[in-house]
């Protein structure tokens, strides 16, 4: 008796692995012909799904392309991930002062200028970045996936989670002046170009798999009144624009993080201003200042100034407060100025420069975010350049996306 147990045990092993691996490579060797070819599919989850549970709901559950011909359909592969959702440290009730609406980090709306590095910071991600792969057990009318698996995760679709479909090739070949890409991310699906490969990953010559400048967007350039609020000009900010404002006259709009994009940023206030919202990079400030760059993941002290390039040691010795290297994304350019002054010996805000004195009021850089092996996150949009006229200014890139490869050979 104990030797059948023993036995039964042995064929139910075998067969076990056999079943869950029967589907890789599912969808033959693949070279793609051309450049920037998209492979995956998208599609949005609609409702909210918790942890242990195995089916979702999503906008359109068919998933087809050029590549993936066939609709979704049991043994096919898909990666959940949230994008967004995070909370950040704004009080996002706008103060008024200086015939201005503002805001401000938590519990510093008297002295938000010796605080800026912390507006915007992540107070908690909940779960933006979160992530799995799944293999689908059934599909159901036009919006149902069963999964074969229970999730992991627990996602809000207020998050803007999105269900990628992810090619089972046999084997990968890229060659050269051939390349994968994701769709450029909309605000509600793109930026992850994901593959599975059961075989061989070939990248030959030129080719590659990249998301470079397809993930979160950059802010849209809106612009301001030609007469701006002056407050940087105001003693009280030390020369620095809002942070954040519900108005295009207190700076320019806000790169995309996982904190949101307009519509979050609208709801706290906030839409426009210097401040980093999360790892998106903070508008320029007034007057004609630069956007801030974008972040990802990083570590040490955040400043929102980025990396002084070591060769103009000199010119950032000029500039108060300028200190060590920042994680994160970069500051945005100086103000608008119309003398021309040398650089190497006046430092920013000084009368000489005229007009609004080349201030420091660039854009702050994205705030880094947290290693976390259980998430996933987009790189930053850059903030984009205040304008008050019109023809001037640029909008933010768009920061870069995800590549998931998941290969056996």
């Amino acid at each position: 008796m104990k030797l059948g147990i023993f036995r039964l045990s042995l064929l139910l092993i075998a067969i076990l692995p056999f079943t869950t691996i029967a589907q890789r490579g599912k969808n033959l060797d693949y070279a793609p012909g051309t450049t920037n070819v998209v492979v995956n599919t998208y599609t949005a989850m609609t409702m909210n799904a918790v942890a242990g549970a195995n089916t979702i709901t999503v906008a359109n559950n068919a998933m087809t392309n050029e590549v993936l011909t066939a609709p979704l359909a049991p043994g096919d592969l898909i990666l959940i991930i949230q994008m967004q959702g995070a909370s950040l440290d704004i009080e996002d009730y706008p103060v008024v002062a200086w015939s201005a609406l503002y805001t401000t980090p938590f519990g510093h709306i008297g002295d938000w200028p010796l605080f800026i590095d912390l507006w915007g910071q992540v107070l908690n991600p909940n779960n933006a970045g979160k992530f799995e792969q799944a293999e689908v057990r059934a599909v159901g009318g036009s919006t149902s996936i069963t999964l074969q698996c229970n999730l992991v995760n627990t996602y809000n679709a207020n998050g803007k989670v999105q269900v990628v479909r992810v090619p089972r090739f046999n084997n990968l070949t890229v060659n050269t002046n051939t390349s994968i890409v994701p769709s450029a991310w909309n605000g509600t699906t793109g930026g992850v170009a994901a593959v599975e490969v059961n075989g061989i990953l070939t990248i030959n010559g030129t080719g590659k798999i990249s998301a470079s400048g397809l993930g979160f967007r950059g802010g849209v350039v809106q612009q301001s009144a030609s007469a701006e609020s002056g407050v940087s000009a105001n003693p009280a900010t030390n020369g620095s624009s809002f942070l954040g404002s519900p108005s295009a006259n207190e700076g320019a709009r806000k790169g995309e993080g996982i904190g949101g994009y307009t519509t979050e940023y609208t709801a706290a206030g906030s839409a426009f201003g210097r401040g980093a919202p999360a790892n998106g990079g903070g508008g320029g400030g007034i007057k004609n200042a630069g956007g801030g760059g974008g972040a990802n993941v990083g570590a040490g002290t955040y400043t929102g100034k980025g990396v002084p390039n070591a060769a103009y040691a000199a010119n950032w010795a000029l500039e108060t407060g300028m200190g060590a290297a920042s994680s994160g994304g970069g500051r945005g350019g100086y103000s608008y100025s119309t003398s021309d002054q040398n650089a190497n010996t006046l430092g920013p805000n000084q009368t000489a420069w005229q007009s609004d004195r080349r201030k420091s009021n660039g854009g702050l850089g994205g705030h880094p975010l947290v290693y976390d092996a259980t998430r996933l996150f987009m790189g930053g949009g850059g903030g984009a350049g205040e304008s008050d006229n019109a023809g001037q200014g640029g909008a933010g890139g768009a920061g870069g996306g995800i590549v998931f490869i998941t290969t056996f050979g």
